[in-house]
């Protein structure tokens, strides 16, 4: 029966996670955030385009945080009923430990449908978008860093320089140097040139210049006065084979068939691992909640100084991650290896509700224990 004190648990635990959660998530995100800092210091990004890069990132980073975060938010909660003598007298009111494990079990399952719902549907979609808009942000830095005065090389064997920028926005003596290809060297200048944004990408419409193309081999150049010429940065980006999707951005389906097609050959059990790890994520929040409230409410971690309790309870929520990780890779490596992603975290939850059942006259036999 849901009674009041288990609306009161439940309130608990669900207000921790949501801080715990929030905490984990910022922490880790910003840190991943630093990396895209010298895009927006340069101006080679907007502001918005910024938010956009960071905020696809985010829901990766909170599937991973949400089961962590409820391991905290129980052990916070249980710690500082049982630090109020709240715990007391809620055994003493009758209830046992199955029913004390109740409302953390109903935070548990509402958190594994979160996180099913991020790693089977928003983080791909997520990971999808932000791959692609940071592929069109890193093909249009050539066109977008240009600074006053410098020559800079934003790939290998292109050089670019413009003397100066205009207050109406445009570049004053623009030189494009370009010796990627072994069979040509291209050199452009023009007086001026605009930057603009087009549905392909970014482009420089150049005006009153000279375009000159030298054969290596032979010495040959060919010498091209133009008024008007467009340069796009897709023209400045090195040719690429077509990209392959990462693991991230597959779906379920994709990823359990071994890439689809997709991955790059000799991948397809690491990506049948990958896929079968995304599906027992599910499990790994109820499998948190497990552990930590059979090592709070077993009748032996009653007798345990709370100092000594906790730490416990820290060390084998560590260790249970690093089992989930370890059963990760070892699965990315031995296909007969796939059901350790799923009996890992299995096993405190099968643990804990053998013991809680058992315990299922807590007050008495508790009492009894102590």
């Amino acid at each position: 029966m849901w009674s009041q004190a288990h609306r009161y648990i439940f309130r608990q635990t669900a207000l921790a996670l949501l801080c715990a959660a929030a905490a984990f998530t910022a922490v880790v995100w910003l840190v991943y955030s630093l990396r895209f800092l010298d895009l927006l210091g340069a101006g080679s990004v907007s502001p918005a385009v910024f938010a956009q890069l960071v905020l696809l990132n985010l829901p990766r980073f909170l599937a991973a945080a949400l089961p962590l975060a409820l391991f905290v938010a129980i052990l916070l909660v249980f710690h500082r009923l049982a630090g109020d003598r709240e715990l007391v007298a809620l055994r003493a009111a009758g209830m046992s430990n199955p029913r004390l494990a109740l409302a953390p079990a109903a935070v548990a399952l509402l958190t594994a449908a979160a996180v099913a719902s991020i790693n089977l549907i928003v983080a791909p979609l997520a990971a999808q978008a932000f791959r692609s808009l940071n592929q069109t942000v890193r093909a249009d830095l050539p066109l977008a860093g240009i600074r006053p005065g410098a020559f800079q090389s934003p790939r290998p064997g292109l050089t670019i320089f413009a003397a100066a920028v205009n207050g109406d926005g445009t570049l004053s003596g623009l030189l494009v140097h370009d010796t990627r290809r072994a069979d040509r060297t291209v050199t452009i200048s023009a007086r001026s040139a605009l930057r603009t944004d087009r549905p392909d990408g970014a482009a420089l419409l150049l005006d009153d210049g000279l375009l000159q193309e030298r054969n290596p081999e032979d010495g040959r150049l060919t010498t091209v006065r133009f008024e008007h010429y467009t340069l796009t940065a897709a023209s400045l980006t090195d040719a690429a084979a077509t990209r392959r999707p990462d693991p991230s951005e597959m779906s379920l389906a994709m990823l359990l068939a071994g890439g689809a097609g997709w991955a790059p050959p000799g991948t397809a059990a690491r990506m049948l691992a990958e896929g079968h790890y995304r599906l027992a994520g599910i499990l790994h929040a109820p499998a948190m909640a497990a552990l930590a409230l059979w090592l709070l409410l077993h009748p032996v971690a009653a007798r345990q100084t709370p100092g000594l309790r906790l730490a416990g309870t820290v060390a084998a929520a560590l260790l249970l991650q690093a089992a989930i990780l370890a059963a990760r890779w070892a699965a990315a490596r031995n296909p007969w290896m796939l059901g350790a992603v799923y009996l890992v975290p299995l096993l405190p939850i099968a643990t804990a509700a053998a013991l809680c059942l058992r315990d299922a006259d807590g007050p008495s036999r508790t009492a009894a224990a102590r």
